[in-house]
């Protein structure tokens, strides 16, 4: 389903027909500033909230991959992603620093989010009796610091859309805005 040929579109004035791997590259440039095949986005932390790596992972979302456990985290207790919590050995990661120097397991990690987003959005969809692919396709107008700007409902864009904003409520609302 995701590795196949996608399209990304981002605005009207701009579309790229590419794979998912070229958006991973976009993505993970956009989370670090760093170019792609730059060694240092893997090792990139954010030094205001702490979120971690080439694709900027947060304690909640490697709680949820099964990478780390933590009872207070960023959003649930805490105001940024401090890891004060315990990593698991998944994929032989048992600290950040291994996380950080590992990436492999990063590109891993963000395909399996990527699997957690497609679950949240169809469950959303789904309590709505709709489907994704009613989305899939459809030009949206929305509002970008006082700019109007309109994007192209893609997979890649929804994936992209739910790693920065979340599944919920960013990408749900984003999808469902306009139904109101």
């Amino acid at each position: 389903m995701l590795s196949g040929e996608i399209i990304i579109s981002q605005s009207q004035n701009y579309k790229s027909k590419g794979k998912l791997q070229e958006m991973l590259n976009a993505l993970g440039e956009r989370e670090t500033g760093r170019k792609t095949g730059d060694n240092s986005q893997y090792k990139f932390e954010n030094p205001e909230l702490g979120f971690l790596g080439k694709y900027q992972f947060a304690e909640i979302l490697l709680i949820r991959l099964g990478y780390y456990k933590a009872k207070v985290y960023y959003g649930n207790g805490a105001d940024k992603n401090y890891w004060r919590g315990t990593w698991t050995n998944k994929r032989g990661i048992d600290s950040k620093t291994k996380l950080l120097n590992s990436p492999e397991v990063q590109e891993a990690a963000i395909r399996e989010a990527f699997a957690v987003y497609w679950q949240d959005i169809n469950y959303l969809l789904k309590q709505r009796r709709k489907s994704v692919n009613e989305y899939l396709g459809q030009q949206r107008k929305f509002n970008d610091n006082g700019k109007s700007k309109n994007v192209k409902i893609t997979l890649s864009g929804l994936m992209a859309a739910a790693h920065l904003r979340g599944p919920v409520p960013g990408t749900s609302q984003f999808l469902f805005f306009q139904e109101r």
